[in-house]
């Protein structure tokens, strides 16, 4: 298991050409200045302008491409003067190399991602809410934020009861190739403090006394079918920053990167079995096979539906956050994976 000194070290690995805008971003003396910059502390343009004395035009281009590359995230908060853009930086370490197959080869699987906002349906209650990394959509704990139209942008969903559902396409571009495994990957956490809440409201059949602070039993379904459970906390120590959260969000900073595999075997998440639901249950004889009609039910318009909630009678109910990229401590949105015949050879 990764322990936190290892998370904390923030290290990109660059194969062969797989990450051109990365070494672009990288070639250039002033980009490398800001970098360096930004390891001290988080800085706002006009700090950056300052420290580089270059016009603020030149440093917000720099800062695009260094952004665009992944190598730095940036949120709108309050400053010394008005509403100001701060940068953060992504990573502290660079590791080339130059002999790994990059690509397809590399990996042999097809990922989707889905941001925390860009969901299809839900049933959630307060406190609740949605930010993106400029700030809340809406306002706190306003459960009209859910049908917004710039819900989709959210990078942060929280409520402290209920489900969100996502819509996985099938569209995948893959041809002569069937699938073994699919995984999902996502970082989250229960809600602390929710009992107290003043905003705090619960269906009826969820009294009060069954909240457990903290610790929440979250269940995953793909198209109706219960695939597991699992029951994740949220971190002791309430001083303990996420990563990539920005400064200006103070609720909950980080969760627990959530790793489901559905093969033939059953579903895990993280490593543990959680139920007999096999992959075969979920996709059709057709998509799992190669054949013609496998790549013309791919391109089709069909799709899974992933639910994650908490059920009525769980045993530990404590809300639930999840956190997408420019959040946490793994700056990703929802992703799902499906790993191809291929990579078993």
């Amino acid at each position: 298991m990764e322990t936190n000194d290892e998370k904390n070290k923030r290290e990109l690995y660059i194969t062969d050409c797989d990450r051109i805008d990365v070494l672009k971003a990288l070639a250039n003396e002033t980009r490398l200045k800001i970098l360096q910059l930004l390891k001290i502390k988080e800085l706002n343009v006009h700090e950056i302008q300052d420290a580089i004395g270059c016009s603020k035009t030149t440093v917000l281009m720099h800062l695009n491409i260094l952004e665009t590359a992944g190598l730095i995230s940036s949120y709108y908060a309050d400053g010394t003067v008005g509403h100001q853009k701060f940068c953060k930086r992504t990573y502290d370490k660079f590791f080339i190399d130059i002999d790994k197959k990059s690509g397809q080869e590399k990996k042999d699987y097809y990922e989707t991602l889905i941001s925390p906002g860009n969901f299809s349906d839900f049933m959630i209650y307060p406190p609740c809410g949605l930010a993106s990394n400029g700030g809340l959509i809406k306002r706190w704990d306003d459960p009209s934020a859910f049908f917004a139209p710039e819900r989709t942008s959210a990078q942060l969903l929280w409520c402290s009861h209920g489900y969100v559902e996502y819509k996985i396409p099938l569209n995948i571009p893959y041809e002569d190739l069937g699938f073994h495994r699919i995984e999902l990957f996502l970082e989250l956490c229960p809600q602390k403090y929710i009992k107290d809440n003043r905003m705090l409201f619960l269906p009826e059949p969820v009294p009060l006394e069954s909240i457990t602070d903290g610790v929440s039993d979250i269940t995953f379904w793909i198209d109706g079918m219960e695939i597991g459970t699992y029951t994740t906390h949220s971190c002791t120590d309430i001083s303990q920053r996420g990563q990539y959260t920005p400064s200006w969000w103070k609720g909950e900073q980080f969760g627990e990167q959530i790793h489901i595999v559905i093969d033939e075997k059953g579903c895990y998440i993280n490593e543990q079995k959680v139920s007999d639901i096999i992959l075969s249950d979920i996709l059709t004889d057709e998509i799992l096979k190669e054949n013609l009609k496998m790549k013309l039910l791919m391109i089709s318009s069909n799709c899974l539906t992933l639910r994650i909630g908490i059920k009525n009678n769980a045993k530990h109910k404590s809300g639930f956050c999840i956190f997408g990229h420019g959040f946490g401590n793994f700056s990703s949105d929802i992703s799902i994976r499906w790993i191809s015949m291929k990579s078993e050879n």
